[in-house]
């Protein structure tokens, strides 16, 4: 979901003269959209996945000729003399019935170390919104306009095993602003991604009245929201980075923030006894951590282990062949 919404965001920084128009002219013909009739599909050749990196948490797969599902993965990995340690991926925005079956997951834990960018002041505690604020956030108002539920409502945080495991605010900025005093080659990559981290977080909190308009003008129309919602559910089947985004900032988000958990888990694991730790991220986070996790000595107990967070039917909704081929990365 960060993926989508941020793609969203930038889409709106950079190319806000040319979005908005076609936007509104989706609007207009969004009533008069037929349906396309699916491209045949051999029952025998079900599901089909559809996947950039097979090493990668996360998927599309085609279960019919129009039933398209995204899904994310978790592994479990041992090590000997250590607790088995769960990588869980999540997306941030998805169906309920998903969030249920990832809580299950979660339960066989005795701590789970979740991801959750906090502000210093909060002191490592997660200081949960108020549905009310909720809904006024970006992911709160897209994950409505889409028809989902978000992850912070769709999963139980409140609870003595779970425990937030992530840098703060301040703490990203920080490492980008002591790579601008360097005065080196990586200046001018930490200022323009701690630029585009304060865009992002700005329209991510909802205090954006062109992102709040966009994710109204979604809301509104059932064309634009079922192409919104393939395209989330198309993102399984294309790369894990994002064009759109400064590289530097890709790596904060991803990497950055995976040593911190991987620092954290090894600390953990010298003071603290537990039988299995559960690390609960976004499943974009998982190919690097996997690498990490492997360095440390531990190996996986199995094949990874598929849950769908998003379905849907995009013939059904006026999609044609050559746009799905497209959004797949075909």
């Amino acid at each position: 979901m960060i993926r989508i919404l941020i793609l969203f965001a930038m889409l709106l920084h950079t190319s806000f003269r040319i979005l908005i128009p076609a936007i509104a002219c989706g609007i207009l013909i969004s009533c008069s959209v037929a349906p396309v009739t699916p491209p045949p599909v051999k029952a025998g050749d079900l599901p089909i996945v559809h996947q950039s990196v097979k090493s990668s948490y996360v998927r599309t797969i085609q279960s019919g000729s129009d039933t398209f599902s995204v899904q994310t993965g978790s592994r479990l990995f041992r090590k000997a003399g250590a607790p088995d340690v769960d990588l869980v991926g999540a997306m941030h925005a998805a169906e309920p019935a998903y969030y249920r079956e990832l809580q299950a997951i979660l339960g066989m834990s005795d701590l789970v170390l979740y991801e959750g960018v906090t502000d210093a002041a909060q002191k490592g505690s997660i200081k949960w919104p108020s549905e009310q604020d909720h809904q006024k956030s970006g992911y709160g108002r897209l994950a409505a306009a889409l028809g989902l539920v978000t992850q912070h409502m769709g999963i139980h945080y409140r609870q003595k095993s779970f425990r937030n495991c992530d840098l703060t605010f301040q703490a990203m900025q920080v490492i980008l602003e002591e790579e601008m005093k360097r005065g080196d080659h990586t200046s001018a990559h930490a200022a323009s991604a701690n630029k585009e981290l304060r865009q992002v977080g700005r329209m991510m909190s909802g205090k954006s009245w062109l992102m709040n308009g966009v994710i109204g003008w979604v809301g509104s129309s059932p064309m634009l929201r079922e192409r919104v919602r393939f395209m989330l559910v198309a993102s399984g089947a294309r790369k894990d980075t994002d064009d759109t985004l400064d590289t530097r900032l890709q790596q904060l988000i991803v990497e950055d923030r995976n040593a911190h958990v991987i620092k954290e888990l090894r600390i953990i694991t010298k003071r603290e006894s537990h039988k299995r730790i559960a690390i609960f991220y976004g499943a974009a986070h998982f190919a690097d951590m996997q690498k990490r996790l492997i360095a440390l000595g531990y190996q996986p107990a199995g094949a990874i282990r598929w849950n769908s967070a998003v379905t849907s039917h995009p013939y059904s909704s006026g999609i044609s062949s050559e746009e799905v081929r497209e959004m797949l990365g075909k």
